[in-house]
């Protein structure tokens, strides 16, 4: 028996055997091959659905197209193709990549006959369907030599086995122009102190995040007292809540010139690293010198600058 699968991508290269033993997933009987063709014909229909059964860990419902599927310009043909169902608790952009195999009973040999990809079927929101549109002529399947029809008798059968994978994804959104500037007068400058004590600015909104200023007087790490430390944060990100591409700039602003003391990023912001900055980001003796202009009638001035922002969806 020759077989002709060359067809569009969704379709199966020429691999074809044989084996005893019957699918292991699903094997429909069908007991007058006639009456099904004649009943879809007459119904409007092009293929018989199967029931929803379960196979490596997913739901599927395979489809026969006993005369192909016109859609997919296969008349002629018998078309067999497998759907993934039930999507709604995988992730959102799920993908799932599988090996298939569909089965004819060949009813001479008592064996089934095997039409198998030498590629990976991959499911995917978009595509929700894999097969062969041309998996067997009808001539070819309805010649009673073949064994695939015999005494108006067949049988269809599939297999689908999951590749193991630890496939994770993301949607990264087009950058958003934010452009959000807020300033956070720090009173009573020298009067702050504590190693490693911790002040925050008053919550500020940007692109519908929450954020916050945080810094450290006399630094975060040992030794302290040499450096001030200053740091921008993303308010109660919930583990839920997207991943966020942030470019932000912070400064300690010179009031008496426009000579500022700036550092720029780009970081990552999430429920695991929601707090990004300079450990070292401007020398306290630099700071604590009047003629310099950072500390005017003991207070400091900081600014946040969030410049652009990307959520990233997964």
């Amino acid at each position: 028996m020759s077989t002709d699968s060359s067809s569009e991508e969704d379709s199966f290269t020429d691999v074809c055997n044989y084996r005893d033993r019957a699918p292991s997933h699903y094997l429909l009987h069908v007991e007058s091959f006639s009456s099904l063709t004649k009943m879809l014909k007459e119904g409007g229909l092009q293929c018989y659905k199967s029931k929803v059964f379960e196979a490596s860990g997913y739901k599927w419902k395979l489809s026969i197209y006993p005369n192909g599927d016109a859609s997919r310009s296969s008349e002629g043909y018998i078309s067999m193709f497998l759907s993934i169902e039930d999507t709604s608790a995988l992730p959102k952009r799920w993908e799932i990549y599988t090996n298939l195999k569909f089965f004819i009973f060949d009813q001479n040999r008592d064996k089934y006959l095997i039409f198998q990809d030498d590629q990976v079927s991959r499911f995917h929101q978009l595509k929700r369907e894999c097969g062969v549109k041309e998996l067997i002529s009808r001539d070819e399947f309805d010649d009673a030599a073949n064994g695939c029809l015999v005494n108006d008798r067949c049988a269809f059968g599939v297999e689908v086995f999951v590749l193991d994978s630890k496939f994770s994804g993301e949607c990264l959104s087009p950058s958003v122009k934010v452009d959000k500037t807020y300033t956070w007068k720090v009173f009573k400058f020298s009067h702050l102190g504590g190693d490693g004590t911790i002040h925050y600015s008053k919550e500020f909104d940007a692109e519908s995040f929450k954020w916050k200023l945080a810094f450290y007087p006399r630094g975060n790490r040992k030794p302290y007292g040499k450096h001030l430390s200053l740091h921008l944060e993303l308010v109660d990100p919930g583990i839920t809540s997207p991943r966020l591409l942030v470019h932000f700039e912070l400064s300690v602003l010179n009031q008496k010139s426009e000579n500022h003391i700036e550092a720029k990023a780009c970081e990552y912001f999430d429920h695991q690293s929601s707090f990004w900055g300079w450990d070292e980001f401007a020398l306290l003796t630099d700071l604590r010198n009047e003629t310099n202009g950072f500390i005017v009638e003991n207070c400091l001035i900081i600014k946040a600058h969030i410049k652009t922002l990307s959520i990233i969806d997964s």
